[in-house]
C-alpha cells in the first residue's frame, strides 16, 4: 500500500457545484477518506490529489453552501440514458437548487446531480438511465430540507411533485355572553308624575362560564440532535486537507487535533463524519502546541545555522497554474534568508515542522514544487 499523485478531471460541470471540491477515495466505495481539495471551475480543469494506490472509488463533494455530491464511482456508467423534462409544480420552501435521484423500483433512490428550479413552472431536461419508474427532487442545504418527491407517468416523460398532506388544526371557540335588562319606565304627557320611590335598575342575566371546546394540542418541543457534525482543515493552511468528524455533544469552535501526523482547526459544521468520532483524535490547545507535539521530520542535509524567516509567498495545493497564474498569497516560513535560497519549508511559525509536500509556490518571477523533503525550481507555466 502506497500514496500515489492522481489527476481528476470533470466530465460534466453539475448546477449549483463547485469550483471547489473536497476530495474522497474508497478501497470498497462505502467508507471514504478525505484526500484533500482539487478547483475545478470547467471541464478543462484538471486537479491532482494525493491517494491510496489500492482506491476503486473517488468521489467529489462540492465545498460551499450546498454539500451534493456530484461524482461517484472509478468507472463510466454504460447505461442507455433515457431524456425526460421535469416541471416543479410544488415547492413550498424548498429550492431552488434541488438534489436529483432515480429509481428502478420506486423505493430506493440512486442520487444523480443537482438541478435549479427557481418557481413553480420551472422546467429542466434530465437524462435518467433505461429502466427507471421514478425520480426524486431532495431539497439542497441550507435551504428546508423538505423532500419533493414524484413518480415519472409512462409513457409521458414529464414529472408531477406532490404535495404534503397539510395538518388539520382544531379550533377553540369561546361563547360570547349576552346581558339583558329592565328598562326605566317614561313619564306619560299630563299624566301623573310617578312616585320617585322605585328606581328602575338594569339586572344582567347570570351567564354561566364558558367552557373551551375542541381539542387543544400541545406544541411538541424542538428535538435536539442528538449527533453533531463539523469540518477541520489543515491549521494555517485555507486550502490544506479538510476532516468530516462527528461528536454526540457540540463541538467546540476552538479545538485543534492532529490526525497522520497533521494539525488541524476548526473550519465549520456540517459534513458527513465521514473521517470518525472527535474523541479519537488527540486535542491540542493551539496550532503550536500541535506541531510542537508531532516528531519533526529529518532534513537531508541539516543547515550548520538554523534559520527561520517568513515571506508573503503564493501558495497552492491545485497546480503550478494555479500558484502562478492567480497569486495566493499567504505567509510562508522557511530556512533561507529569501525564499528563493531557502531548502526548507515549514508548517510552524517556529520552523520546528516541516510542511506536508504537494505544494506550488510562487513569488511572481519563479515557481517551485515542495515535496515535503526537499523544493524544487520548475519553469514558470503559462497562464490561460
Amino acid at each position: 500500500m502506497a500514496l500515489i499523485n492522481y489527476s481528476i478531471q470533470l466530465s460534466t460541470t453539475p448546477v449549483n457545484s463547485g469550483p471547489l471540491y473536497d476530495v474522497f477515495y474508497s478501497s470498497d466505495c462505502t467508507t471514504y477518506i478525505a484526500a484533500g481539495q482539487v478547483q475545478l471551475p470547467d471541464t478543462s480543469a484538471i486537479g491532482l490529489v494525493e491517494i491510496d494506490d489500492t482506491f476503486t472509488c473517488i468521489k467529489l463533494q462540492s465545498s460551499g453552501n450546498c454539500f451534493n455530491n456530484v461524482v461517484s464511482g472509478s468507472s463510466p456508467s454504460t447505461s442507455f440514458y433515457n431524456t425526460k423534462l421535469i416541471e416543479l409544480t410544488y415547492k413550498g420552501t424548498t429550492g431552488p437548487s434541488y438534489d436529483m435521484g432515480y429509481s428502478n423500483n420506486g423505493t430506493a433512490f440512486t442520487p444523480m446531480y443537482p438541478i435549479v428550479l427557481d418557481n413553480i413552472g420551472s422546467t429542466q431536461s434530465v437524462e435518467f438511465p433505461s429502466g427507471s419508474v421514478a425520480m426524486r427532487l431532495t431539497a439542497g442545504e441550507p435551504c428546508n430540507t423538505e423532500v419533493e418527491r414524484a413518480f415519472i407517468p409512462q409513457p409521458t416523460p414529464t414529472a408531477t411533485a406532490i404535495p404534503p398532506t397539510p395538518t388539520a388544526t382544531s379550533i377553540v371557540s369561546t361563547p360570547t355572553p349576552t346581558a339583558t335588562y329592565n328598562p326605566t319606565p317614561t313619564p306619560t304627557a299630563g299624566g301623573p308624575t310617578p312616585t320617585p320611590s322605585a328606581t328602575a335598575v338594569a339586572v344582567p342575566t347570570p351567564t354561566p362560564t364558558p367552557t373551551a371546546t375542541g381539542v387543544i394540542v400541545t406544541p411538541t418541543p424542538t428535538p435536539v440532535p442528538s449527533t453533531f457534525y463539523a469540518r477541520f482543515v489543515t491549521c494555517d493552511d485555507p486550502n490544506g486537507l479538510i476532516l468530516q468528524v462527528q461528536s454526540s455533544s457540540v463541538i467546540d469552535t476552538s479545538l485543534i487535533f492532529s490526525s497522520n501526523s497533521e494539525c488541524f482547526s476548526f473550519l465549520g459544521p456540517g459534513g458527513t463524519g465521514v473521517n470518525g468520532d472527535i474523541s479519537t483524535f488527540t486535542e491540542y490547545s493551539s496550532c503550536s502546541t500541535c506541531y510542537q507535539g508531532i516528531p519533526v521530520t529529518p532534513t537531508a542535509t541539516p543547515q550548520p545555522t538554523p534559520q527561520c524567516n517568513s515571506d508573503s509567498i503564493s501558495v497552492s495545493l491545485i497546480s503550478a497554474v494555479d500558484a502562478y497564474c492567480n497569486l495566493l498569497y499567504r505567509i510562508v516560513y522557511h530556512n533561507g534568508s529569501t525564499f528563493a535560497n531557502a531548502t526548507e519549508i515549514y508548517s510552524s511559525t517556529d520552523c520546528s515542522s516541516l510542511s506536508p509536500g504537494g505544494r506550488y509556490y510562487s513569488d511572481g518571477v519563479n515557481t517551485w514544487y515542495w515535496s515535503g523533503a526537499s523544493k524544487i525550481l520548475i519553469s514558470n507555466p503559462s497562464c490561460p
